[in-house]
């Protein structure tokens, strides 16, 4: 590789921010000269880097940012994600079925998800990555396939199962490379800078999905066009900076030694009200979008009814399309919410996250109301409010965390989060799904969105304070 790079004299570096050129003959195979410690004596070789400061600190834009944003965008061109209710209720099943299929993916992820969590932190988050992209392709082409209840059930055990291999493990490499490269400082801007890329492939993929199934005539086809960015994103994954990679394996111990102490730091950690209160708070909210969130499709649905330009007699025509904008619109959102995550942190990003999570459980309340009484633009302007406000959460807690814990074991708490996230949703998915069959999605909708915010109000009682 060829190099020339002006750097700033440091002489004028300021907290205000720098700025440095690079230009590259050959753009493969830069991460090894672009990631050296600055603690080790040697200049830092950042491409194509900007450094920017907000409010909340600097978000430096080099190669590996945005590789990670490249990650979570490839992620995120899931293009069944804006459909997947409407094929399994074309495909016949109930909504009873469906929460089943959804409690048992999340089942799945929870036997998973400790060891993965440390297997992940021990052995190598690189290979635990890859690895659940393998699974995830392979649950696609299950749906692409399968023409029953028992293909579903089995695709999303498999999702399930990737789902938990994945979890915590790409935050725990961000935060590595953050401690790594002395920028620990900005873990919630960066993230959330990172993740608002992760939701602009949410909404290009709607949109593109739509396309696919206006002409393609199904909806199964997206199964099968949801394996390729998957592709990309494990070359992608595969080519990250060596340092990333592994976290106690490093020291060169034995693979048992490792494996004892992460899991006795893991447990210690635990133990302490603070974490649990982080652990709790993230993971209750996140079950309650899990589980809630594609029903958004079926207001998008009514919705499209009264839009001058979906007017047609075709009405898979009009739902598709309906749908495909609708998340388009919605994702967006979430991405710029997302962006400006950082400006929720405060002093008490803890007691910030909460009073978010309260108001978004009054708005699902305020949302299934508005469904009974087919309030439908209102509805989707709630969804919005729903998801704008996950999407700050996200980025506010997993800071939150980062400061709480080591960064080796940080992998291994995400995990825990996940787990408890996952024993939530498998409950309230078939909680859901059962008062669905019973009195509709809206009474189901507020009846469940009331009882956790009566829970949230409890969790703040308990959750005083941020340490």
């Amino acid at each position: 590789m060829v190099l020339w790079c002006n750097q700033v004299p440091k002489a004028i570096f300021t907290p205000e921010g720098m700025y440095c050129s690079c230009v590259f003959l050959i753009i493969l195979q830069q991460s090894a000269l672009c990631n050296t410690h600055p603690s080790s004596g040697n200049p830092t070789l950042s491409c194509k880097c900007r450094t920017f400061t907000g409010d909340m600190g600097a978000v430096r834009k080099d190669i590996q940012f945005y590789r990670f944003c490249a990650y979570g965008f490839l992620k995120n061109l899931r293009l069944f994600d804006a459909f997947i209710i409407l094929f399994l209720r074309e495909a016949g099943m109930t909504f009873t079925q469906i929460g089943g299929v959804y409690a048992a993916r999340e089942l799945a992820t929870n036997l998973m998800e400790i060891p993965s969590g440390l297997a992940s932190d021990t052995l190598g988050r690189k290979h635990t990555l890859l690895l659940s992209f393998v699974l995830y392709i392979l649950s696609f082409l299950l749906l692409f396939y399968g023409t029953s209840f028992v293909y579903f059930l089995v695709a999303f055990i498999v999702f399930g199962v990737g789902d938990a291999f994945r979890s915590g493990t790409h935050k725990g490499m961000i935060m590595d490379y953050l401690e790594h490269q002395g920028l620990s400082h900005t873990k919630v801007a960066y993230y959330g800078s990172t993740r608002s890329c992760s939701q602009l492939g949410s909404a290009i993929s709607s949109l593109v999905a739509a396309g696919m199934v206006v002409y393609g005539g199904n909806y199964r086809i997206i199964f099968l066009f949801s394996v390729f960015p998957y592709l990309l994103n494990m070359v992608n994954i595969a080519t990250y900076p060596s340092f990333l990679q592994v976290s106690r394996m490093q020291s060169r111990k034995p693979v048992l030694q490792a494996f004892k102490e992460t899991f006795a730091e893991f447990f210690r950690l635990l133990r302490r009200p603070f974490v649990q209160r982080i652990i709790q708070s993230s993971a209750i909210y996140s079950a309650w979008i899990k589980t809630v969130k594609d029903y958004v499709q079926i207001v998008l649905i009514h919705l499209g009814m009264f839009l001058p330009a979906l007017i047609t007699d075709d009405v898979k025509l009009r739902n598709t399309w309906a749908v495909g904008i609708g998340y388009f619109v919605l994702y967006l959102f979430n991405a710029a919410a997302s962006k400006n995550a950082s400006y929720f942190e405060g002093k008490r990003p803890f007691r910030a996250a909460w009073i978010l999570m309260a108001v978004g459980f009054g708005a699902g309340v305020l949302a299934g109301g508005s469904y009974v009484w087919a309030l439908w633009p209102v509805s989707w302007f709630l969804f919005v409010v729903i998801y704008a406000i996950e999407n700050v959460r996200k980025p506010l807690l997993t800071g939150v965390l980062s400061d709480a814990v080591p960064n080796d074991v940080l992998t291994s708490l995400l995990s825990a989060q996940s787990l408890v996230r996952t024993l939530w949703t498998a409950v309230l998915a078939l909680v859901f799904g059962g008062m669905a069959d019973a009195w509709g999605v809206g009474h189901a909708l507020w009846l469940l969105s009331m009882g956790l915010l009566f829970f949230s109000l409890l969790l703040g009682r308990w959750g005083k304070g941020d340490s």
